[in-house]
């Protein structure tokens, strides 16, 4: 079989669904998809400022033949493009606040060391220059037509009014296989979380299909597409449910729930040299870029599911909108 192949739902091959991960645990992948949109920045300086976008998905390490090792990565992506870097520029942080008041101070931070991913800078990005309220003209990525969104249901028992603030944009449950174990070089976070010894891919592949999470949809607010993480939680939370994750703490230090991990945006601003607001600077002597790492309260707006779909709930999701508003 072929290590370099793209698929969706309706057609991963049984030979992929077969696959058994290579250490029994699953990464969380958070790509950068660049600099927000309408910010006038370069990619360097948004990075600096914390001002990037975030794509998440999930990566799966297999076995290939002989001594080789692989990678199935998947998730929501959008319907339009094959792949994630297509999608660049499609991805923006929320303005809202959570409606969780008791979730702390996210202007307090604590500095870390080069190279290191513990110990967060955590500071609070503001919404400046987010993209105006106006739709693509041309046929790219154009947004969906439908009618408004039906109410869904929450695993606790209520009722969830899904997002209206703008048009829906449709999604794929995207399935990639490569011929390496990695993360992409585009990846600013990655966690590895235990699974149930010998769990296949085909297992965590139908443990979401049998819920009736498609159609996804995106929710767009002027230029930004929302709702990947909003789809991760809900992976996670399926998996769990059936046993596949083992306890949704990630195994690297400090140990932290996927819930936790999704409340936050991640980037890595140059912490060596000055923070400019020019790529210019790259070529000065004496000031070399270094990329450290930098986490930044960052609220889960919600996606756009199907009707009857039951939607997973959990007081460490903090999403921006409440489940009955």
């Amino acid at each position: 079989m072929s290590f370099r192949c793209d698929y969706t739902s309706s057609n991963v091959p049984d030979e992929i669904l077969g696959m058994v991960s290579l250490h029994d645990s699953i990464n969380v992948d958070v790509l950068s998809m660049g600099a927000m949109a309408g910010t006038g920045l370069s990619d360097h300086a948004t990075e600096d400022k914390g001002m990037i976008k975030n794509h998440w998905m999930w990566r799966f390490v297999i076995k290939r033949p002989g001594t080789l090792t692989g990678q199935i990565q998947f998730g929501f992506n959008l319907t339009e493009t094959p792949s994630v870097p297509s999608d660049q520029a499609q991805y923006a942080r929320s303005s809202d606040r959570p409606f969780d008041s008791d979730s702390g101070d996210p202007s307090a931070f604590s500095t870390r060391s080069i190279g290191s991913d513990e110990g967060a800078r955590f500071d609070d990005v503001s919404s400046i220059n987010k993209p105006p309220d106006v739709l693509p003209t041309s046929g790219e990525h154009a947004a969906s037509d439908t009618p408004s969104a039906v109410d869904i249901r929450s695993a606790l028992g209520g009722v969830i009014q899904q997002p209206s603030r703008g048009p829906r944009v449709p999604g794929t449950f995207g399935i990639f296989v490569r011929p390496r174990a990695e993360a992409s070089w585009s990846h600013r976070f990655t966690r590895s979380f235990r699974l149930a010894p010998g769990t296949t891919f085909g297992q965590l592949f139908r443990s979401v299909t049998s819920r009736g999470m498609e159609p996804f949809c995106f929710q767009q607010v002027g230029l930004a597409r929302f709702g990947c993480r909003d789809g991760i939680s809900q992976f996670a939370a399926a998996w769990l449910a059936d046993g596949l994750m083992v306890d949704g703490i990630c195994v690297e230090k400090p140990p932290t729930h996927i819930y936790d991990l999704l409340c936050w945006r991640y980037s890595r601003p140059a912490i060596v040299g000055e923070v400019t607001t020019s790529d210019e600077d790259e070529a000065e002597e004496g000031a070399p870029r270094i990329r450290g790492f930098r986490s930044s309260r960052s609220y889960i707006d919600r996606a756009i599911w199907p009707e009857g779909y039951v939607h997973v709930e959990h007081p460490k999701l903090l999403f921006t909108q409440r489940p009955d508003a």
